[in-house]
């Protein structure tokens, strides 16, 4: 099919202006065909770089959180001076004060743990934080912003020149 055939012919355009227009609708289209290339190419590399992103926010935050702290190392030493008080002074093991200095013991020891627990749901509260105030969602967003009012640029430019 060629375009004379799909098109109507207009009787009021001169022959000598219908290539200059014809001339003028191919400049526009290939204008807006590559501008919104460009617009459609630069969002695609943009979620290439949010996919990548979240990636390695939730690698960096899981890491933060399997991080080693000192629970392990408190625990052993109490049971290891456990374990040297019981094989020292066995007798002493069914005595009510002895009994008593130990539940104390176990109390501290419960205490220290829940101290490093809570240490460590403040740091991850304040990490978590930390990424979520970075400012990188908002950027995000006003690049694609930005993407989206090209393509109504171009919209417009297409409009106003076929007009």
């Amino acid at each position: 099919m060629t375009t004379q055939s799909v098109l109507p012919e207009r009787d009021n355009i001169e022959e000598d202006f219908k290539g200059i227009l014809f001339t003028l609708w191919k400049s526009i289209s290939t204008n807006f065909k590559n501008q919104m290339k460009r617009t459609f190419g630069k969002q695609r590399v943009q979620r290439e770089h949010i996919q990548k992103n979240f990636y390695d926010v939730q690698v960096r935050f899981l890491t933060f959180l399997k991080r080693l702290d000192d629970k392990e190392q408190v625990l052993a030493k109490f049971i290891q001076e456990f374990n040297d008080f019981s094989d020292e002074f066995p007798d002493m093991r069914e005595d009510e004060q002895t009994k008593e200095e130990l539940h104390q013991r176990c109390d501290i020891l419960s205490d220290e743990l829940w101290e490093i627990a809570e240490e460590r749901k403040e740091q991850a509260i304040e990490e978590r934080k930390n990424i979520m105030e970075s400012g990188w969602v908002e950027f995000t967003l006003e690049y694609f912003t930005s993407c989206a009012q090209q393509m109504m640029q171009s919209e417009i430019d297409k409009f106003r020149g076929t007009v």
